[in-house]
């Protein structure tokens, strides 16, 4: 069972350079730019209380109104160095679906990282991101709450919208992976995204599924991604591939995330480290963020993208001409 996105009308040569070809370019140059993404932790407050949660590890203060957040949007959506991409995070930020409705105007990407509890807005230009942690058991386990699973698997049947599980592989969850992929094959979302466990020091667990047992997982990915799933398994190859413990390092020691964005939390102060804060430990970190965005830098790689893009681009017209002169046949 391959994956595949129907085909579809072709952009323009112009937007196809616009919003394809540019970009890379752009970031082959100039490289992620410097304060232009973030998250923000909207609120303190969420419906669940999880074993593995980074957000209650903190100190934890109280969160700003309406109006003080309506501030900080304009204040981080002008200027020179204004921001253009936000991550919606908290405690559970759809417990302030307002506020993001009045936010999200202010940014020209926004991605909402929720636990799938509440009903998801109607959103089509807005991304989702679905915290899930295996299968209904194991999910259930890490959420501290029964009878969850199901209404996630329905909150996020949206074919609609942009929606993708996150999903966070650990020591508890790594062996339903493929049996998840399976149940959820059908179900209207566009994916799943893999990251790993990140420790937290004053969390006591044994969910870091160990440098060995990470690298084979890795390796069933990819190879997954490539004989069965393809794109409903969101990771790119490259991307996981600097994830494992030969490469993991060097990716963590210049953290891009670290240097170029920043996190906010429920008062607007900028949170050490990453969104995770400061018990996080970096060097078994399994966020995706600084693999994504280290892989997004890399000049082998975007000349590949490039070259990839072009060649895909172009069949796609030629078959589209095809298509069209069979029709007029």
């Amino acid at each position: 069972m391959a994956h595949s996105s129907p085909v579809s009308h072709r952009p323009s040569v112009s937007h196809f350079f616009k919003e394809k070809i540019l970009p890379k370019l752009a970031m082959m140059v100039v490289g992620v730019p410097d304060q232009g993404f973030g998250s923000i932790d909207l609120t303190n407050r969420c419906n669940l209380r999880c074993k593995h949660c980074y957000f209650y590890e903190q100190d934890v203060p109280e969160e700003f109104d309406d109006e003080a957040w309506k501030a900080k949007f304009q204040e981080l959506s002008s200027g020179p160095k204004k921001l253009w991409a936000m991550t919606w995070v908290g405690g559970e930020p759809l417990l302030r679906k307002d506020l993001i409705a009045y936010g999200k105007q202010f940014f020209r990407h926004n991605l909402v990282v929720t636990n799938g509890l509440i009903t998801l807005p109607d959103w089509e230009e807005v991304h989702f991101h679905i915290s899930l942690d295996g299968d209904e058991q194991a999910h259930e386990s890490m959420r501290n709450q029964k009878g969850i699973y199901k209404q996630i698997m329905k909150n996020a049947d949206r074919p609609e919208l942009q929606v993708v599980m996150a999903y966070c592989v650990s020591s508890l969850n790594a062996d339903c992976i493929e049996n998840v992929l399976e149940e959820w094959k059908d179900v209207g979302i566009k994916g799943f995204l893999f990251s790993f466990y990140t420790p937290i020091e004053s969390i006591k667990d044994p969910l870091f599924p160990g440098w060995e047992r990470r690298d084979q997982i890795i390796d069933r990915l990819i190879e997954l991604k490539k004989t069965t799933y393809g794109s409903f398994i969101q990771n790119d190859v490259r991307t996981l591939e600097l994830m494992k413990s030969g490469e993991s390092k060097k990716v963590t020691d210049n953290c891009m995330f670290m240097k170029k964005g920043f996190s906010l939390d429920p008062v607007g102060h900028r949170k050490s480290k990453c969104m995770m804060g400061d018990k996080a430990d970096c060097d078994r970190c399994g966020c995706i963020v600084p693999f994504h965005l280290h892989r997004k830098t890399e000049k082998k790689t975007i000349v590949k993208d490039l070259l990839n893009d072009t060649r895909t681009y172009w069949s796609q017209k030629d078959d589209q001409k095809n298509h069209s002169t069979v029709g007029q046949a």
